[in-house]
């Protein structure tokens, strides 16, 4: 028989406590001298850890067979290497007294479970003083108990200050990529905020963190090691914004189309991608439906020549490196600079409540500010998008045939709603009330969403974006179809659904819509067979479900105490599955 290890006792009793709690809590439990477990839950909570009055379940290690360990947890001191805490006086540092000896230690974080995050990230604050390629640090991860070690992220792949190097050496341990020295030596005199998102652990439950610090100890120069401070795990909060140029009779907009779709689908809760349809050398019906959108937001941008993107702005920041504008020749828009963005802290919240869609919409925006911020005179921006458009009289001579997020209005107007110039405390709120009864251009509400956005109007950035229904895309895209999907509401049901008879023949009458206690159907003709009404929430969760029985003209269904929302009604031939009918409810 097997003899069972300590290690896989521990494993498994830990893994027992882990199902059992769901909270953060402090376990202590006795196996091969392993004392106390300390497990964190981030259940939409953030966890942020200063160092400032205890280690919490922090603790290092060595690797190296002289056992030696040069992490140090403490007030730093001020005439040496850290200099500083990043905040408070407390951190985690290295101090080397040889700079000749191989070294490889780390230091262990708590244990976490990944429960109710669905864009997590982690973020810390580095300062380095490293010789470069013979020195390194990197941020692992292990998801069973140590037995394997993970490097987090790697080199330009959407990281904010993350690693630098993919040659460090690594005589103990097989990992090249990390933080390293930018030339032959060099000391970071200041802080710098390091970030990565950390989706590939959403849903473990053993999760632990390490630092590890590695170097070759054949160095003359005195490197002093790494050190960090204000270690944070949260969700994501940034939504950002794509602002697209085309034209349907630009040749050059045919790639350009199709290169953004592909975008989307790589990112699609981390952006909006919203289009507007320019003059070019020749405008199409889409310009000439409602010129203003593309002019107005094209003069802001100063955009001459199409195609041309924006993400959040364009604007300089430090953090990001060039400014995120794409022509499509020199740079194209790219999933690495979205994930970037991401990862910074939004200096709004934005919640919007739609009460009415038709025949008038009436909406509400709360827009709460999450930080202090200095004066900044700021615009709301409300965006009329229709989510796809495949009507051939629309159709240009650039090969592309059915567009997507077309931005068809700007409300109130292309100025947006103004807020003065002023000062912003954190937790205030401003309540903005909007009802528009002129009439839209024609637009499919099956097709219909609203984006608004908050925008810095000296800087250009966007500071925050929401939009309704939410934007996501479909599970589909993992079929690899070349085409983007012609839907981009995420609804968690199988790709044949999705992908069934869309060209329907039948026509149902939904009535009211928006319906308030009671919705209607009413068939062209009478149905001779038994057929399945679904509603679905867009999270795909069936909110009601009947059977239509056959020979019928008419039928009406109570909504009961369903919430106010936007709902997809599906109506199927029950013997042959086949789709009868699909489209939108809007409840209120």
């Amino acid at each position: 028989m097997e003899k069972i290890s300590d290690s896989d006792i521990y494993s498994f009793l830990l893994k027992r406590l882990l199902m059992i709690f769901h909270i953060g809590i402090f376990i202590s439990m006795s196996v091969s001298g392993q004392s106390t477990i300390i497990i964190h839950s981030l259940n939409q909570e953030v966890y942020f850890e200063d160092f400032e009055d205890s280690l919490h379940g922090w603790t290092s290690f060595s690797l190296d067979s002289l056992n030696q360990n040069c992490w140090i947890y403490g007030e730093v001191d001020s005439t040496k290497f850290p200099w500083n805490a990043s905040s408070g006086t407390r951190a985690w540092y290295t101090t080397r007294t040889d700079t000749t000896v191989i070294e490889y230690t780390y230091v262990l974080s708590p244990y976490f479970i990944f429960e109710g995050l669905d864009r997590p990230m982690v973020s810390l604050d580095i300062k380095r003083s490293l010789n470069h390629n013979n020195d390194g640090t990197a941020l692992e991860y292990t998801v069973n108990n140590g037995k394997n070690w993970i490097t987090l992220g790697g080199i330009n792949d959407g990281g904010i200050n993350w690693y630098n190097s993919d040659s460090i050496w690594d005589g103990l341990i097989n990992r090249k990529i990390g933080w390293t020295g930018e030339k032959d030596f060099s000391e970071d005199s200041i802080w710098y905020r390091a970030a990565y998102w950390l989706d590939e652990l959403i849903g473990h439950d053993t999760v632990q963190f390490r630092i590890a610090y590695s170097s070759k100890g054949d160095s003359t120069i005195n490197s002093s090691g790494f050190a960090f401070d204000n270690f944070t795990i949260k969700q994501r909060t940034r939504l950002s914004v794509l602002e697209y140029f085309t034209n349907s009779n630009t040749p050059e907009c045919y790639a350009a189309d199709i290169e953004v779709c592909k975008i989307m689908k790589q990112a699609p809760d981390e952006v909006i991608d919203i289009q507007y349809h320019a003059s070019g050398s020749r405008a199409d019906r889409y310009y000439k439906d409602n010129p203003v959108p593309a002019n107005s937001r094209g003069t802001i941008y100063g955009v001459t020549d199409i195609p041309y993107a924006v993400l959040d702005g364009g604007f300089d920041h430090a953090e990001l490196g060039d400014r995120m504008v794409y022509d499509f020749n020199s740079r194209s828009p790219n999933v690495e600079d979205i994930r970037q963005r991401s990862l910074m802290d939004p200096d709004f919240n934005l919640e919007m409540i739609i009460t009415q869609l038709a025949p008038s919409l009436e909406l509400s925006i709360i827009v709460e500010a999450l930080r202090d911020l200095e004066q900044k005179e700021l615009t709301l921006y409300i965006a009329v998008i229709e989510k796809l458009v495949d009507d051939s009289r629309y159709v240009g001579t650039n090969g592309i045939f059915k567009f997507r997020n077309v931005v068809r209005k700007i409300l109130p107007d292309a100025g947006g709603i103004y807020f003065g110039k002023k000062e912003w405390k954190k937790g205030e709120i401003e309540y903005i009330n909007l009802v528009w009864e002129t009439p839209f251009l024609p637009i499919d509400l099956n097709y219909f969403s609203i984006v608004v956005f908050i925008q810095d109007d000296l800087t250009r950035e966007i500071l925050q974006a929401a939009d309704y229904p939410e934007y996501y895309s479909y599970d589909c895209w993992s079929k690899g179809y070349y085409e983007c999907p012609d839907f981009y509401y995420h609804i968690n049901v199988s790709c044949e659904t999705l992908t069934g008879q869309l060209e329907i023949t039948s026509q149902v009458l939904i009535y009211p819509n928006p319906a308030r206690e009671i919705v209607n159907m009413s068939f062209e003709g009478i149905t001779k067979e038994e057929m399945q009404f679904t509603l679905y929430d867009l999270a795909g969760k069936i909110m009601i479900s009947d059977i239509i029985e056959p020979w019928q003209q008419f039928y009406s269904r109570p909504l009961g105490d369903l919430e106010q929302g936007l709902y997809i009604v599906e109506i199927r031939i029950i013997n042959d599955k086949q789709i009868y009918y699909r489209g939108k409810l809007f409840h209120y």
